[in-house]
C-alpha cells in the first residue's frame, strides 16, 4: 500500500518529469530530460554514454506506458503514474535495483564531470536542472542530501538516496529531497 508521503513524492516526481507542462508524461518528456542532462554535462547525446542514458529513459517510459499502443503517442496522467509507481516501487527496493538503479548509475556517469565517482554541488545542480528544478529548490535539496561547495556524495550514496526516494516511507530520510525541496509536503 502506498503511504501519503510516497504518494506526495510520486506526485513531485511526475511534476519534474512533465518538462513540457502538458499535464501528461510522454516519451518526449523522458527523452528531453536525458538529452538536457547530457548537454548540461558536455556529453554528446549520441555518444555511447549519452545514448545509454537516453535509451534508459526511453525504456523507463515504455515500462510506464505499458500496452497503451504506440509509445511515441502514449500519454500517462498523474493518477496512472502515482498508481504505477506505488504498486511497482513502494517498499520494493528489489524492484528499484532492477529497474531504476541502472538509471541512477548512468546519471552519475553523465553528471560527474570530473569522473571521480562523486557528485559535487555543480554536478547535482546539473542533474536537477535537467528537470527544470529551480535553483533555490536544488540548493535546499543539496543541503538535505549533504552536498555543498566542498561536500560530495558518492555514487553509492546517490543510489541509496534514489532508492529511499522511490521505495522509502521515512519522512526524515534525506533521499526524500532527491528531486527538490519537499519540506512543504513533510511539514505541511
Amino acid at each position: 500500500m502506498t503511504s501519503e508521503l510516497q504518494r506526495q513524492k510520486y506526485m513531485r516526481r511526475f511534476a519534474t518529469l512533465d518538462v513540457n507542462g502538458s499535464g501528461f508524461l510522454e516519451l518526449a518528456d523522458y527523452v528531453t530530460v536525458a538529452v538536457n542532462m547530457c548537454v548540461a554535462s558536455g556529453v554528446a547525446a549520441d555518444s555511447t554514454l549519452g545514448a545509454s542514458l537516453v535509451n534508459a529513459y526511453r525504456q523507463a517510459f515504455e515500462r510506464l506506458a505499458g500496452n497503451s499502443g504506440s509509445i511515441e503517442d502514449a500519454r500517462v496522467d498523474l493518477q496512472t503514474f502515482v498508481d504505477f509507481m506505488g504498486s511497482a516501487l513502494a517498499g520494493r527496493p528489489d524492484v528499484f535495483d532492477l529497474g531504476i538503479k541502472p538509471i541512477a548509475d548512468l546519471i552519475v556517469d553523465v553528471c560527474d564531470i570530473d569522473r571521480d565517482h562523486h557528485l559535487d554541488e555543480s554536478d547535482f545542480f546539473r542533474f536537477l536542472g535537467s528537470y527544470a528544478v529551480s535553483e533555490s529548490e536544488a540548493m535546499a535539496a543539496a543541503r538535505r542530501l549533504g552536498i555543498g561547495p566542498t561536500d560530495l556524495i558518492s555514487r553509492e550514496e546517490f543510489v541509496d538516496h534514489s532508492r529511499n526516494f522511490y521505495c522509502g516511507d521515512d519522512p526524515s530520510d534525506p533521499g526524500n529531497w532527491l528531486f527538490g525541496d519537499i519540506s512543504v509536503l513533510i511539514e505541511g
